[in-house]
């Protein structure tokens, strides 16, 4: 009687659960069965390879994080060159408002990569003109400003540039904003300076922008109303000023004394005996050699005579190579870092710390290498190693790891599913002569399936299993390695129990089924 009560109500909530968890569960297993046939993944040291179709491809790159945020600087003049000065400017994502300076310079601070709205404001509040900016990362060289619509620009950055700065034009009666994209200028980890194709080393000597943005031997920016250190972190000029690492003099209004008396203020630069210099590319203090046709003016003392063109004065666009600069002034130079381009946050495999060759007279402008390949420097480098069946194997560029040989739970034809998991075992390598610090990041680059992953240090401290979130890294932990190999353990999970049938399902409606996933190894 009791079970034919139980058949008039129907199935119990939770056997129609099971049923249907049960039911998603084969078509996924039926729509993936092709999949996951190989899993052998492709690794590579700072480019990209082509994907491996049915296989499950794993991108390792050992170097920069490409999603930080970056330091964003700026100037806006009018079409006639003359400066938007004392004028209010908007950078909406999230809103934040700042006041050019008497040379119409601006800066943001930790500007987040995105899609930014750059507006110019007038007294009373309402925008004057306004144009799109997107911001973003994995360009092949430092910067790349274009036109991406109408009235948006995109501005690809590569991974290891920390400080931008744009030239921004007002034209029209103020209802026009445009950007010029030759004068768009970025600053490097490393040091490096490239503007227009040309990079330049500012451990040989203080540069000055046309903006008059100051960057220093030791590679601090002097921006308007504020300081980029080397550890790049940002913060106003101090009241009392800053003495920089080089001996340089930071006055709290932003101008700048050399040690031999060179003084720096709104983009001229004057000299110990009374000379002007002023340069519509950028100039290097030190650097020696003759101007480029149009590249810099030098007069006696008094006060900067406009060339008339566009921009002109110390707010013209950079050309194609460096301004002179007085015989032995600035001269002196500290290394921005002790241990190549490690400690100022680049690749610790090994990469030379500059694209640019440092090693040329600095006004010899050499274009950065086209190559993303991390290169020895000679003072050691990070190495990854996978533990194979001969025994400890590096990880060489375009070369193949199994990342997910040892696991469990598998289909009975040995395809994944979810309930699948398995370990992954290799060791990072550092033979240069100081400590590293690593971090371990892993995100999709394709369809999002709900996996778990966490990180076993060497000291088998584990951490918490984290899963994938849809379009986000996940910061899988880190530590500090010295001359001792370390070995490390990364443990996945394809989630069934508490998993996202909804994700599950998704990937199997997919229509290319080759799951990627982004492995980073960052150390600095």
């Amino acid at each position: 009687m009791r079970e034919e009560e139980q058949d008039a109500r129907g199935p119990s909530p939770e056997k129609t659960k099971g049923n249907a968890r049960m039911r998603w569960f084969l078509l996924l297993v039926l729509a993936l069965l092709a999949v996951f046939s190989s899993v052998l993944v492709g690794f590579l040291i700072g480019r990209n390879t082509d994907p491996h179709r049915g296989q499950i491809l794993d991108t390792i790159v050992i170097g920069q994080d490409g999603g930080r945020a970056v330091h964003l600087a700026g100037q806006v003049r009018y079409a006639d060159g003359t400066a938007c000065a004392d004028s209010v400017v908007e950078l909406h994502s999230e809103p934040r408002m700042t006041r050019t300076d008497a040379q119409g310079r601006f800066f943001y601070d930790n500007v987040d990569l995105g899609e930014h709205t750059f507006s110019v404001l007038d007294a009373e509040g309402a925008v004057l003109a306004s144009c799109g900016v997107t911001v973003s990362r994995g360009g092949a060289q430092p910067v790349e400003v274009a036109l991406a619509g109408e009235d948006r620009y995109a501005v690809q950055l590569s991974a290891e540039v920390r400080f931008v700065e744009l030239a921004i034009e007002l034209r029209g009666d103020g209802e026009e904003l445009k950007l010029i994209p030759k004068t768009a200028a970025a600053l490097k980890d490393d040091g490096t300076l490239f503007a227009d194709g040309n990079g330049i080393d500012a451990a040989k000597g203080v540069i000055v922008l046309p903006s008059g943005t100051v960057i220093l031997t030791d590679g601090t920016v002097v921006a308007s109303g504020w300081l980029v250190l080397p550890d790049n972190t940002a913060a106003p000029i101090p009241a009392d000023g800053l003495e920089a690492g080089g001996g340089e003099r930071v006055e709290a209004e932003g101008g700048v004394r050399l040690p031999d008396g060179t003084v720096i203020s709104a983009g001229d630069i004057r000299l110990p005996d009374g000379e002007i210099v002023s340069s519509q590319t950028p100039y290097q203090i030190g650097a020696g050699g003759p101007a480029p046709e149009g590249g810099a003016q030098s007069r006696p003392g008094g006060q900067r005579e406009p060339d008339g063109s566009p921009g002109g004065g110390s707010a013209g666009a950079p050309g194609s190579g460096l301004g002179p600069g007085p015989s032995g002034g600035g001269s002196s130079s500290s290394t921005s870092s002790s241990a190549g381009s490690s400690s100022s946050g680049s690749s610790s495999s090994g990469s030379s710390s500059s694209n640019t060759s440092s090693s040329a007279p600095a006004q010899t402008p050499v274009p950065p290498s086209s190559s993303s390949e991390p290169e020895d420097d000679g003072k050691g480098k990070l190495t990854a190693e996978q533990d194979a069946p001969g025994g400890w194997s590096p990880w060489e560029s375009a070369s193949e790891i199994d990342l997910f040989r040892d696991r469990t739970g598998t289909a009975e034809n040995g395809d994944l599913q979810p309930g699948a998991r398995g370990t992954y075992q290799f060791r990072l390598v550092n033979s240069r002569e100081t400590d590293l610090t690593y971090t371990i990041t892993v995100a999709e680059s394709s369809f999002h399936l709900p996996m778990r992953f966490r990180l076993v240090l060497p000291d088998g401290a584990a951490g918490g299993w984290q899963t994938l979130q849809k379009g986000q890294a996940l910061r899988l932990g880190g530590g500090t390695i010295g001359q001792e190999p370390a070995v490390l353990k990364i443990e996945w999970e394809w989630s069934y129990e508490g998993g996202d049938d909804s994700a599950d399902t998704a990937a199997g409606a997919a229509q290319d089924r080759t799951y990627k996933v982004s492995l980073k190894i960052h150390a600095e």
